[in-house]
């Protein structure tokens, strides 16, 4: 529950950061109210969870790195796919590893099982977030329940777009940033070098090496693999 308000509080802020007029198919918490009422909102979900729940400090700051070289690295096309790797690993999977190592921590796992649990959360991050740089993309807006593109609007740098950049560089040639592009241009060049499947298979081998880490856990862990499945089979 504490790391589901962290995770409430993240999306709180990334809403303002990005200036978003949807989640969830309804206005976000900035627009019903003001931007100074949301951030006390994020500040206060954020502080209470650190207060309730000391074994979340790390990946809070994990997660507040992460967003903040996310920004620092807006629109910058020489990024490569380890700089990216260590941006989501540090503001997406080392959440979804702390919730699954702590699960198991509540639930008497030893020290190994928690590792093993971490890992798989770890992965399973990873995967989560090729998928939502996917569905940014290619995602309709009624099933998303934001607008699509949000990651070209703000200029933020996708594992999708870093494929385009290596198969097709003059997609990005005619702008500064290389972003401020046509969003019907940037999927017709997606497309062309089938690059969402591309990257929905760089998942899946997360995801299976999601499931890998759950080997030799006691009891019944077909529902965490049901997960890892669902993370990169959802559409929104």
């Amino acid at each position: 529950a504490e790391l589901e308000w962290v995770h409430a509080a993240s999306l709180v802020l990334d809403d303002i950061v990005d200036e978003a007029e949807l989640r969830r198919g309804a206005a976000p918490l900035h627009l019903l109210t003001s931007v100074p009422f949301a951030a006390g909102v994020a500040l206060w979900l954020l502080t209470q969870s650190a207060l309730r729940c000391p074994g979340l400090a790390e990946p809070m700051l994990a997660l507040a790195e992460g967003q903040r070289a996310e920004l620092a690295h807006a629109g910058d096309l020489s990024m490569s796919r380890a700089d990216w790797y260590a941006i989501v690993a540090q503001k997406t999977a080392r959440l979804f590893a702390a919730a699954a190592m702590l699960g198991g921590r509540a639930g008497g796992a030893t020290p190994r099982q928690q590792t093993q649990l971490s890992r798989f959360g770890q992965e399973l991050g990873l995967a989560f977030q090729l998928v939502d740089d996917v569905l940014d993309l290619v995602g309709d807006e009624p099933t998303l329940g934001k607008r699509p593109g949000q990651d070209l609007r703000t200029g933020r740098i996708t594992f999708p777009l870093l494929l385009l950049r290596d198969a097709e560089p003059t997609v990005f040639a005619s702008t500064p940033l290389g972003l401020r592009l046509d969003s019907e241009a940037v999927a017709a060049s997606l497309a062309r070098h089938d690059i969402p499947a591309r990257c929905l298979a760089q998942a899946r081998i997360h995801q299976g090496r999601a499931i890998s880490f759950l080997v030799g856990l006691p009891g019944d862990v077909a529902p965490l693999a049901a997960l890892a499945e669902q993370c990169v089979e959802r559409r929104a």
